[in-house]
């Protein structure tokens, strides 16, 4: 083999690797950028998760206060009508 067999070799081979290296380091980019939204993903949904299990609680008790409302205003018509002699049956 001449030096110019050397030298087409060698060009070839630079060429196989620049073929084959630029579409690994893209994927390789693509799969670092999608890991970071996954992990911001997870975390926004943890923050989601806790803020609605705030909400929950906050919305028990605001049904535990709507029902003891109803059950004091049910005892007040009660009185009310038993006042006035009129009974619901």
């Amino acid at each position: 083999m001449n030096e110019w067999g050397v030298v087409v070799v060698l060009v070839t081979l630079a060429g196989l690797a620049v073929t084959v290296g630029k579409p690994i380091l893209s994927l390789n980019t693509a799969i670092v950028k999608l890991t970071a939204a996954v992990e911001g993903m997870k975390e926004e949904n943890r923050a989601l998760r806790l803020e609605l299990g705030t909400l929950e609680q906050e919305n028990r008790e605001s049904h535990r206060r709507l029902h003891g409302r109803l059950d004091a205003q049910g005892s007040r018509i009660t009185v009310l009508e038993q006042k006035t002699g009129r009974v619901r049956t």
